[in-house]
């Protein structure tokens, strides 16, 4: 598609240009020690029964982190 899009104040041409620019850092980026500890597909189908995204496996559950811990959690992974 091209020209502007309906509901926003940009065009097409512009939004596909920042996704060029963004793609490679952001999938360099996602390599780096930090995202090796939260990349994460919530997304991807159970591979071991069917379900509908409400699964009460707490084995399957996402534990969450606190902003102060993983504040404090990403200095000590860059500061060695």
């Amino acid at each position: 598609p091209t020209g502007i899009i309906s509901d926003s104040c940009c065009d097409f041409e512009t939004v596909e240009k920042v996704n060029e620019d963004l793609y490679g850092q952001i999938q360099d980026l996602v390599k780096t020690k930090f995202f090796r500890y939260y990349k994460l597909n919530l997304y991807r189908e159970c591979p071991f029964w069917h379900e509908d995204g409400l699964c009460m496996n707490r084995d399957c559950a996402v534990a969450t982190v606190d902003d102060e811990v993983r504040f404090n959690l990403f200095y000590f992974i860059l500061l060695g």
